[in-house]
C-alpha cells in the first residue's frame, strides 16, 4: 500500500506529508518488521518532529498500534490501542485528503478483522460460559466500533457480549449508540433489551420515550407494547398510558393488541364496561389469544361486583336504620341481582374460550380455572362446576389477579 502512495506521487500527484525516502519512516518500518515497536515509534515521532503534517508517519503510527494491539494480553490494553490506532489513521486523513482511501482501506480490514475474532471468541465464551471471556469478546467489538463508529453491528455484538458477561450497567450506552447509528431498522430486541434496562435501573422517563420510537417501528410487536404498559405502570402514568393507547385505538382500530392493552388498562382503572368493549373487539380481531377472552371475562365479573357493591350499600342503609326496604328499594335489588346473574353469565363464554386454550402447564391455567369454576357455582351451573373442580382443587388458597394487562 505506501509503494502505491509512492508510485501515485512520483507520477506527479503530490501527497501532504508523504514522506518518500523519509530516513526515520523507513527505519519505523524496519522495526516493525522485527516486532520491535518501541524503535518504531521513536522513529515515528523523529519524522513527525521534522514534519508535523507527515501523513504517512501517522498511518506508520497506526500500524504500529495495531500491531501491538494484535498482541495485547488484556481486553483494557487491546481497547486502548485500537483507540490510538483510529485517531493516528484519523490525523493522516484530515492532513492529506488523497491519503484517505487508503485510511479507510485499512479501516475496513481493520474492521472485518475485528469482528471476526470477536465472533470466534463469542463462541468460545458461550462454550464455557465464563464472564471473563465475555468480556474479552466485548474487547473486540468495542475495538471495531472504535475503528468504524458508525457501525450498528459493533455495538450491538458489544452489548449482548457485556450482557453475557452480567455487565448490564456497561452495556446501556452501547446500546443507545447501537440504535442510533441505525435508528429505521435497529433490531426490535435492541429497544426491548434497553427499554427493559432503563426500567430495572429505575429510569421510565427514559423508557417511555423509547418504547414510543419503538412503537412507530414495531407497532406489531407484543413484547414492545408490553413493555411500555410497564414503564407507564411504573411511573404511575395511568393517565397517559390510557391517553396513549385511546390515541392508538383511534388510528389503528383494526389492531387487537393496541385494543387489548387499551382494554386492560381501562379494566385495572376499573373502567369496567369501557374495558370489555375494547376486549370484546380485540377478541373479534384475534380469537385465538386466551388471555383477551380472560381479561373480557374478568371484565364482566368486576361489573357483577360492582352490582355486589351496590346492593350491599343498599342493604347496609335499610340495616342501620332500622326498618324494612321499601318497594322501590326491593325492586332495585331484584334489578341489581339480575343484572349481576347476567353479568356472570356474560363471563362464563370468554373464561370457557381462555380455558379450552390452554393446558395444565400454562402460567395462567390454575386462574383461569378458579374463575371459570366461580363463575359456574354462581350462576348454578353445577353440573360444569363439577367437570372442571379437580384443577380448582389443586389451586386451593391461590388468589387471581383478573385486572392486571399482560400485553399479550
Amino acid at each position: 500500500m505506501y509503494s502505491f502512495l509512492c508510485v501515485v506521487m512520483m507520477a506527479g500527484v503530490l501527497l501532504a506529508g508523504c514522506a518518500v525516502g523519509d530516513p526515520n519512516i523507513n527505519e519505523a518500518e524496519s522495526a516493525l518488521e522485527d516486532g520491535n515497536y518501541d524503535a518504531a515509534l521513536e522513529s515515528v515521532e523523529r519524522a513527525l518532529e521534522e514534519n508535523p503534517e507527515n501523513a504517512e508517519a501517522f498511518l506508520t503510527r497506526a500500524r504500529i498500534f495495531e500491531a501491538q494491539a494484535e498482541e495485547a494480553e488484556t481486553p483494557q490494553e487491546r481497547v486502548q490501542l485500537y483507540e490510538q490506532v483510529a485517531e493516528a489513521r484519523q490525523q493522516a486523513a484530515e492532513l492529506s485528503p488523497d491519503a484517505r482511501s487508503q485510511v479507510e482501506s485499512q479501516r475496513q480490514f481493520s474492521y472485518i478483522d475485528l469482528m471476526q475474532r470477536g465472533a470466534e471468541r463469542f463462541n468460545d465464551a458461550q462454550e464455557a460460559q465464563d464472564p471473563e471471556l465475555f468480556r474479552e469478546t466485548a474487547s473486540f467489538f468495542t475495538s471495531a466500533r472504535l475503528i468504524a463508529p458508525d457501525s450498528s453491528d459493533a455495538y450491538t455484538n458489544e452489548a449482548f457480549a457485556l450482557l453475557n458477561a452480567g455487565d448490564r450497567e456497561e452495556v446501556v450506552p452501547v446500546l443507545e449508540r447501537a440504535i442510533e447509528t441505525n435508528q429505521d431498522t435497529a433490531d426490535v430486541d435492541l429497544y426491548s433489551i434497553l427499554s427493559s434496562l432503563y426500567l430495572q435501573f429505575g429510569q421510565e422517563e427514559e423508557a417511555l420515550d423509547l418504547l414510543d420510537e419503538a412503537v412507530q417501528f414495531y407497532p406489531q410487536n407484543q413484547e414492545v407494547q408490553e413493555l411500555r404498559l410497564n414503564a407507564f405502570t411504573a411511573a404511575g402514568e395511568m393517565d397517559r398510558a390510557l391517553d396513549a393507547y385511546r390515541e392508538q385505538v383511534e388510528q389503528n382500530p383494526d389492531n387487537a393488541i393496541f385494543r387489548y392493552n387499551y382494554g386492560s388498562l381501562l379494566l385495572n382503572d376499573e373502567q369496567y364496561e369501557e374495558a370489555a368493549e375494547q376486549l370484546e373487539r380485540a377478541a373479534e380481531l384475534n380469537p385465538d389469544d386466551g388471555s383477551i377472552f380472560f381479561n373480557l371475562g374478568a371484565a364482566y365479573v368486576n361489573q357483577a361486583a360492582d352490582r355486589d357493591d351496590q346492593i350491599s350499600a343498599v342493604e347496609t342503609e335499610v340495616q342501620e336504620e332500622g326498618r324494612e326496604l321499601t318497594d322501590e328499594e326491593d325492586a332495585r335489588l331484584e334489578e341489581l341481582a339480575g343484572e349481576r346473574r347476567e353479568l356472570i353469565e356474560q363471563a362464563i363464554g370468554p373464561f370457557e374460550q381462555a380455558f379450552d386454550m390452554m393446558d395444565e402447564g400454562d402460567e395462567n391455567f390454575g386462574v383461569v380455572c378458579r374463575e371459570l369454576y366461580r363463575a359456574y357455582v354462581l350462576v348454578d351451573r353445577t353440573d360444569d362446576a363439577a367437570a372442571i373442580e379437580s384443577c380448582f382443587d389443586e389451586l386451593e388458597g391461590e388468589q387471581p389477579d383478573m385486572g392486571e394487562p399482560q400485553g399479550q
